[in-house]
């Protein structure tokens, strides 16, 4: 799920009775805002820095694995990945579609558990 922060996350966020966030793909994101005026209507225009990244929410400590299943399910189910593999040879480039969206998933969750190995490829 894409969410924004005005602050950088963590890349692992303890949120509380076991749950925990995994941020991702973090970037800067300039936009433009209306800052309050006080009394009366509008206001300056300022130039605000937000952060923009995926988050994963996961219950017990994130692993690689985890993480990158809970990726996955945001947009494919179990039975779905099942059919799709089932119509590996009939359908081509939906399975092409589906493995190429699981490695994208990977590429995603690599730098925040194998950080040494970013870059490196």
């Amino acid at each position: 799920m894409k969410t924004r922060a005005l602050s950088i996350p963590k890349p692992i966020e303890d949120v509380g009775m076991g749950y925990y966030y995994t941020n991702m793909d973090v970037h800067e994101v300039e936009r433009t805002a209306q800052a309050s005026g006080g009394e009366g209507e509008g206001g300056e225009t300022v130039e605000i820095v937000e952060y923009e990244f995926d988050q994963v929410t996961t219950y017990g400590y994130p692993t690689y694995s985890l993480v990158v299943e809970a990726l996955i399910r945001e947009r494919y189910t179990s039975s779905d990945e099942l059919a799709i593999q089932r119509q590996r040879e009939s359908k081509p480039a939906d399975f092409a579609e589906y493995n190429d969206f699981c490695e994208s998933c990977k590429a995603k969750a690599k730098p925040v558990f194998f950080p040494s190995e970013e870059g490196g490829e």
